[in-house]
């Protein structure tokens, strides 16, 4: 970090009569000015990495253990850096400080079986470090990120792929104009419309809401497809804490699954779930639920100065 001398300074600056720093991103030897910091610096980095690592499969298999217990509390509220930072210093040497009554206490008593099951099975000790205390905040930062981008890129399109397997809007679409082959086009397209697109859509449609009414679908045998994915809005709870139904979004054109999933990701990591299992039972290749790092290759590591 270095002064930048053609910044600004704004009013809260020239009152405390601060310097104002501009962040960059170098290679440590062109930050380190000698070998012995050099060396000091990439161990840090590979110990930092290589927790990490660690970290992202613990949390994988603590997610794992615990959706398949359907135990409290809700995964939704594990989706939280302080939560990767405590399995981020369980991994470690670091003595942790929270009580047992915080709520960082809590999830270290929550995790410290998984943690011990993963040590003696991957044959491994607590890192050493000194204090990583911060390192494990932007670790678990990190973490977070990559579990919320993962949900937000990932849930809706999987949603619509499984979706289309379940129809087979294609291989219908096709014997349909096999049938009519010598209809006219006009007379297609009708029953294309009537006996396809439609009650499609109309499936659709009743996924993507937060309570799926098979009444809207038209064609009873349509609905099979409704019952198929009812563990996935079985995942989210029914109610709020004042005993109301549960939407997605108050807003009509919001109250959708898949603006939910984009708006608040951390919602749908049990749907996520859910949706990954009924993608095994369908044969179809499951997506990555839960994000890992398989790299013990050192990536950007932030280092605080102070």
């Amino acid at each position: 970090m270095a002064p930048d001398p053609g910044a600004k300074p704004g009013r809260a600056a020239k009152r405390k009569g601060a310097v104002l720093v501009q962040a960059i991103k170098l290679p440590l030897k062109v930050v380190c000015t000698g070998p012995d910091k050099l060396s000091a610096i990439r161990e840090y980095a590979e110990r930092v990495s290589t927790v990490t690592m660690h970290t992202f499969a613990v949390a994988r298999l603590f997610f794992l253990r615990h959706m398949e217990a359907r135990i409290k509390p809700d995964p939704a509220e594990l989706i939280d850096n302080n939560f990767f930072a405590v399995i981020f210093g369980a991994l470690t040497t670091m003595e942790g400080t929270a009580g047992p009554t915080t709520k960082r206490g809590r999830w270290r008593a929550l995790i410290a079986d998984t943690v011990a099951d993963y040590m003696r099975v991957y044959g491994m000790g607590p890192v050493e470090f000194n204090s990583a205390s911060r390192s494990a905040d932007y670790e678990g930062m990190r973490i977070k990120t990559a579990y919320l981008v993962n949900i937000k890129l990932n849930f809706g399109s999987q949603l619509r792929r499984l979706i289309n397997h379940l129809l087979r809007l294609k291989d219908r679409a096709k014997q349909i104009r096999s049938e009519m082959s010598e209809r006219p086009k006009h007379e297609v397209r009708r029953a294309l419309e009537e006996r396809l697109w439609r009650p499609a859509r109309q499936v659709k449609e009743q996924v993507a809401r937060r309570h799926p009414d098979p009444a809207k679908v038209d064609n009873a045998e349509w609905r099979w497809v409704l019952d198929v994915l009812a563990p996935i809005h079985a995942a989210y709870s029914a109610y709020d804490d004042n005993g109301r139904e549960r939407k997605f979004s108050d807003d009509p054109e919001k109250d959708t699954i898949y603006y939910s999933a984009v708006a608040e990701p951390q919602r749908h990591l049990r749907a996520f779930w859910e949706l990954a299992r009924l993608q095994e039972q369908c044969r179809l290749r499951p997506v990555q639920v839960f994000p890992t790092r398989t790299k013990c290759t050192p990536r950007h590591t932030t280092i605080d100065q102070q």
